[in-house]
């Protein structure tokens, strides 16, 4: 057991629970206006996301789906 804690304290990905992903000022903003707790929201899987976290969709291809889900809730689709 100590070896799986010593493994994750050494990880650097956005997956670690205490560090806050790097997000665009965009979506810092859009983030702030529609959810309550957005860290916790970004490291929550989500179905919408394939049950994915947010997070992982940060700084790839995918992020997009963020801003669209997002702009969805805001709009009062979801």
């Amino acid at each position: 057991m100590h070896q799986r804690a010593s493994l994750k304290s050494k990880s650097a990905g956005p997956d670690r629970e205490s560090e806050t992903p790097k997000v665009s000022p965009e979506l810092h903003a859009l983030l702030k206006a529609v959810v309550e707790r957005p860290d916790e929201w970004l490291k929550t899987p989500n179905p919408q996301f394939g049950g994915r976290r947010p997070v992982d969709l940060v700084g790839t291809d995918e992020e997009e789906k963020i801003f669209d889900l997002l702009h969805a809730v805001e709009h009062g689709l979801f």
